[in-house]
């Protein structure tokens, strides 16, 4: 993959990451902080520069849209900003109107993009059922959101490093912008930054054998289906 096509798919990433709203100029503050600490997973791209093109909208979804000539690269583009929309086991309202958008740009048509959402949907179902006992509760929902991004991290990190970022660094954007609009904060504020690691620790603590016993039963080729959301069975 040339690296226009890897700059064009990240970019439409982090629009679909941004989807859901991140407004406030603090907010977007912190944003910017946590992908330029990415930045050095993927060295080909000068990833703070296309972070705040994005940003500013001076590299807008068009732009992105049209570097990616081929039909395939613009299936793949759809299937990754679909699975940063829904890896937290739902679409907002705003997210959908962004795909929707998205898929009018790729020329997709609701056949294809409609394939395209069946295939992933199975994995979305799958990582959903991973839950806490009381599955009804804000925290026990945020709980399952955070393992959810975890194992696809973890997944993620089989593939060859410059496939893996261009989904890792969005996701992780968008999962530190969600718990803190779970938590109520201001992300910019470095103390209240600091205050969400603690609960990040004891999270890790928790899941991390079960994130480590899963991903060590898959290979390349089961993850490239959980992705497009046909799961294999782990050997």
């Amino acid at each position: 993959m040339r690296a226009e096509d890897q700059k064009a798919i990240l970019a439409i990433a982090l629009h679909a990451a941004f989807a859901d709203g991140a407004k406030d100029d603090r907010e977007r503050e912190e944003v910017r902080r946590i992908a330029e600490s990415l930045a050095s997973a993927s060295p080909a791209i000068d990833l703070r520069a296309l972070y705040q093109d994005v940003l500013l909208k001076r590299f807008g979804l068009g732009q992105a849209v049209s570097a990616l000539s081929d039909e395939g690269l613009r299936h793949y583009a759809y299937e990754m900003a679909l699975g940063v929309c829904e890896a937290d086991g739902r679409t907002t309202a705003a997210e959908r109107r962004f795909l929707d958008e998205l898929k009018a740009s790729l020329g997709l048509g609701n056949e294809k993009a409609g394939a395209i959402e069946r295939e992933l949907d199975p994995f979305v179902a799958a990582t959903s059922t991973v839950t806490a006992s009381d599955a009804g509760s804000d925290n026990a929902q945020l709980d399952q959101s955070i393992l959810n991004y975890a194992l696809l991290n973890g997944a993620l990190e089989l593939l060859p490093q410059s496939w893996a970022s261009m989904v890792i660094i969005p996701l992780q954007i968008k999962m530190v912008y969600g718990i803190g609009q779970a938590h109520g904060v201001v992300l910019v504020l470095r103390e209240t930054y600091q205050s969400l690691l603690g609960p990040a620790r004891d999270l890790q603590t928790r899941y991390l054998p079960q994130i480590e016993q899963k991903a060590a039963t898959l290979d390349a080729g089961q993850v490239m289906a959980m992705i497009r959301g046909r799961q294999g069975s782990p050997a």
